[in-house]
């Protein structure tokens, strides 16, 4: 029997059963009749399973895309399909797609970049749920409702505590790898140190290279270069970058002005550029690669910004020595020896 003379019911589970919306686009245009099928009445229950299929679990984009301060964070939310929660979850979906990619380059950088690989099916899968509840807990607690004086209040450390408990030890140190990605994507590509800046002035002009850098004060006064035109589930990430650029000293540009400092302030700007949301940062890499630009952005966010750093592991290491009295520090060496983690040895593709 020819494909295309398939019962209508047939098609219906080969459309839901694929994996990729640019596969279902390729299907339906292989001839008129898998075309109407595809707009047929069905279409919002064959896209959810292969948004599910590309970038579930979608219960966890569920809870991003639909939280309010109304209710609880730590109460999962069950809502109404439609196209226009479908049109968010897609959003934060590439989102989290895009962090897939990334992980292996900073998991497995220069010190161990001979067992970078792949991710498989199942580690991709515990990447975006990961991704989905760290962005929830940035919504939920990283933002003008909490300023500074509230990290410490017992109301607010009950509700973040009581958002981790919604999950196991292995879940969390997902979330705690992913945690330690985004970092390292904030400090080599984002926040750079001036340590870091020197670096890399000396790999990339290693011969003649007599230019006297200078380095500015971690918060400079710098003029807006690129206004906050990130939406709040932005996921075109296709301009150019300008990330060499910014190491050319000109007669208009001083690469030691793209340094963020050393040592302890450096440490506490990195705290506080932690409480963006995965698809903040990854904005930031792509569209804003000048320090002054970055500046600009997070001035938008207002004062409550500056001086509060983030909270996510004051309040994994809170919950941990509750449960079982083990710290924080030993679940980070665990998933730096690759026993916990997205890409733990010794889970292979088990869980999910």
């Amino acid at each position: 029997m020819a494909f295309d003379s398939l019962a209508t019911e047939l098609l219906l589970q080969i459309f839901s059963s694929c994996n990729s919306f640019e596969d279902l686009g390729a299907l339906a245009l292989t001839c008129s009749r898998f075309h109407k099928v595809l707009l047929s009445s069905q279409r919002l229950s064959i896209f959810r399973s292969v948004a599910e299929a590309q970038y579930g679990p979608l219960h966890d984009a569920i809870q991003v895309v639909t939280y309010n301060d109304s209710q609880p964070v730590h109460l999962p939310r069950e809502v109404h399909f439609s196209f226009a929660l479908l049109q968010q979850l897609l959003e934060v979906g590439r989102v989290a797609s895009a962090w897939e990619d990334i992980y292996p380059t900073k998991k497995w950088n220069d010190d161990n970049f001979e067992d970078r690989r792949l991710l498989t099916d199942t580690e991709r899968y515990r990447l975006r749920q990961a991704v989905y509840r760290l962005w929830l807990y940035n919504r939920a607690f990283h933002n003008a409702q909490h300023p500074r004086e509230t990290r410490c209040t017992a109301v607010v450390g009950d509700q973040r505590t009581k958002l981790l408990r919604n999950w196991n030890i292995m879940e969390l140190a997902d979330m705690a790898d992913v945690h330690q990605v985004i970092r390292a994507v904030l400090t080599e590509n984002i926040c750079p140190s001036n340590r870091a800046i020197r670096e890399k002035l000396v790999k990339y002009f290693p011969d003649g290279h007599q230019h006297h850098t200078v380095f500015n004060s971690p918060y400079q006064n710098c003029p807006s270069q690129a206004g906050s035109q990130y939406h709040q589930f932005f996921h075109h990430f296709s301009s150019p970058s300008k990330y060499l650029d910014k190491f050319l000293p000109t007669d208009r540009h001083e690469p030691g002005s793209e340094g963020w400092g050393d040592e302890i302030p450096y440490y506490y700007i990195v705290e506080d550029m932690l409480k963006l949301d995965p698809g903040q940062i990854l904005w930031l890499w792509k569209h804003a690669p000048y320090k002054s630009q970055v500046l600009s952005y997070v001035r938008e966010l207002g004062d409550w910004f500056d001086d509060n750093g983030q909270t996510f592991g004051q309040t994994l290491e809170k919950l941990m020595l509750q449960r079982n009295g083990d710290s924080y520090d030993d679940l980070r060496a665990a998933i730096a020896e690759g026993g916990v983690g997205i890409s733990a040895r010794d889970l292979g593709d088990g869980g999910g």
